[in-house]
């Protein structure tokens, strides 16, 4: 928006996510002197398109350390008060980790299937595994012959649930879910609160999710 191009334009510290998730404001950010820290540098990448490291505690660990030296570097007085924030998230981002992984381990976790393929980096960290998506890239329809895909899948693994996106329309799940007789619940690739809570409670959130859908082992 134009507020925000001119919030970005007085800028001194730009932190983006990377791998390509902010290809929209490479033109607004050459035209400006910020410093432009990209996040992910030092995350171990997968083999696939897909952008949403943060959704592994691990990959936010080393994202939020890539912000903490930057503004270290961009504001030194401050440096202590930095650290001791940094740390604090860190211990943080440790627990929920944990507290995350042993809810999903007591779930058995039958076949399900997501909106679009924005969870490899969650799915990997965490050991489970989505049967298929609906769309490979947000707000792309899937064509004809990819929804025939998506149906023989249905067909043949059963999924118990599909998993829609707050952000986008779940006409198509909703129809596979009244064709199919699948639940639907939802899982949140970005959260809608930005705050210093935003992210444990968009992952807590998401786990919920699954714990509503799946039985305890």
């Amino acid at each position: 928006t134009p507020s925000a191009a001119k919030t970005l334009a007085t800028a001194d510290l730009v932190v983006i996510n990377g791998l390509g998730l902010e290809t929209f404001l490479n033109d607004i950010l050459k035209e400006n002197s910020a410093t432009v820290v990209d996040s992910s540098v030092g995350v171990p990448t997968l083999a696939n398109k897909d952008p949403h490291i943060w959704l592994s505690p691990p990959n936010a660990q080393i994202q939020s350390q890539n912000i903490y030296k930057a503004l270290v570097t961009a504001d030194p007085e401050n440096s202590e008060i930095y650290s001791e924030n940094y740390q604090f998230l860190s211990i943080r981002l440790a627990q929920l980790d944990y507290d995350l992984q042993s809810r999903l381990d007591q779930l058995d976790l039958t076949p399900y299937i997501v909106f679009h393929d924005a969870y490899q980096y969650f799915e990997q960290h965490f050991d489970v595994h989505s049967t298929a998506f609906l769309e490979e890239f947000a707000g792309r329809e899937p064509s004809a012959e990819e929804i025939a895909n998506i149906v023989k899948l249905i067909q043949e693994k059963s999924p118990k649930v599909i998993f829609t996106e707050p952000q986008f329309s779940p006409k198509l799940a909703q129809t596979l879910s009244e064709d199919y007789g699948i639940q639907l619940a939802t899982l949140d690739p970005l959260g809608s609160t930005a705050s210093k809570d935003g992210y444990f409670e968009l992952l807590d959130s998401n786990v919920r999710s699954f714990e509503s859908v799946f039985n305890q082992k």
